[in-house]
């Protein structure tokens, strides 16, 4: 149970890959010890008491749960700071876009005042009293929000 514990862990911190080596390096572990006892000598082992068994089973399951709960609790710290840098670059993307989506505007915005501009000079449309921003919009291929808009930015006046 106690070597079960290290994947576990492995797995909060590292990649699949890493998961895998480690879980490997402890299956060889575990069976290293079967393959190493038997060329020891029965001499050397000494057989725990009753109540030392149960000391080491209590101190090896208490040992257990506690590293599981640490280790859950540091997945949850890591996933914490995980979601808040991943909020910080969507809210860094969403202002760089905003940014962007402003300046495209403000260049379409400056390039439709000055065909604006121009038109005035080419064909003098000033000069019919019946003539509307609809048709100013329609000769620009444009809408008229956005040649009201720029009108009223650039000129301070509406058409």
């Amino acid at each position: 149970m106690w070597y079960s514990i290290i994947p576990i862990a492995a797995m909060i911190f590292f990649s699949r890959k890493t998961v895998a080596l480690w879980g490997i390096y402890v299956l060889v572990l575990i069976c290293s010890v079967f393959v190493v006892g038997s060329f020891i000598p029965k001499e050397y082992f000494h057989s725990p008491t009753e109540k030392q068994l149960m000391v080491i089973n209590i101190m090896t399951i208490v040992l257990s749960i506690s590293f599981i709960l640490f280790f859950i609790y540091y997945l949850n710290k890591i996933n914490l700071i995980r979601e808040i840098h991943l909020a910080e670059r969507e809210s860094v993307d969403e202002i760089d876009n905003y940014i962007e989506e402003e300046e495209l505007e403000s260049d379409k915005l400056d390039k439709l005042y000055l065909n604006i501009l121009n038109y005035f000079v080419e064909k003098e449309p000033f000069c019919d009293p019946d003539y509307t921003i609809t048709q100013l919009a329609k000769e620009l291929q444009s809408n008229v929000k956005y040649i009201s808009r720029i009108i009223k930015i650039k000129e301070d006046v509406n058409f």
